[in-house]
């Protein structure tokens, strides 16, 4: 399930360099850098998939970040057929700092929800994790910036207060 035999998806990670495989499962697996800003191409290939699968069958990615599901979309997946498998893929760009939760469905109406809990991927947010394209975004997007501020803000009390008890044990100790 690792390799990438030819078809539309493997013309998308192509295109854009997008060699790099982020997370894999029995169910999907994830091309590119999980960074908001970046394109990633999700394969999928878990129960909604027979044997006969035909092209009557159609299979839809729905997502939203965060545990409200914001920015929610439901975008419809391309089928691709490989030399021993079929498997559906999608080029999305990550818009949002926060997890993104999805789950697939058919055009059956037949869902695929990870047994009733949704599939996650963790958006990077981490300074260090961000290419020199998705830090320029970054230092533009308000969002990342407001949620980089409290994370700071967050960090910077804790070490004050980590100093203090450490100041007070010293007291402590110059006293005995």
């Amino acid at each position: 399930m690792n390799n990438l035999d030819t078809c539309c998806c493997t013309e998308y990670i192509e295109k854009d360099n997008m060699l790099k495989l982020s997370l894999t499962n029995e169910t999907y697996s994830i091309y590119g850098n999980l960074n908001k800003g970046e394109k990633v191409i999700l394969k999928y290939f878990g129960k909604l998939i027979t044997n006969d699968t035909s092209k009557d069958i159609k299979i839809f990615l729905n997502y939203g970040y965060g545990n409200l599901w914001t920015d929610k979309n439901v975008l419809e997946m391309t089928l691709c057929h490989h030399s021993d498998k079929v498997c559906y893929c999608i080029e999305l760009e990550l818009i949002n700092i926060e997890n993104m939760f999805f789950c697939f469905m058919d055009n059956n109406n037949n869902w695929d929800l990870n047994n009733s809990s949704s599939y996650m991927i963790s958006i990077n947010t981490s300074i260090t994790t961000l290419t020199k394209k998705t830090f320029a975004v970054a230092l533009q997007d308000e969002e990342y910036l407001s949620y980089t501020n409290k994370f700071l803000q967050k960090l910077t009390s804790k070490l004050i207060n980590l100093f203090a008890k450490i100041g007070r044990l010293f007291e402590r100790k110059i006293k005995v």
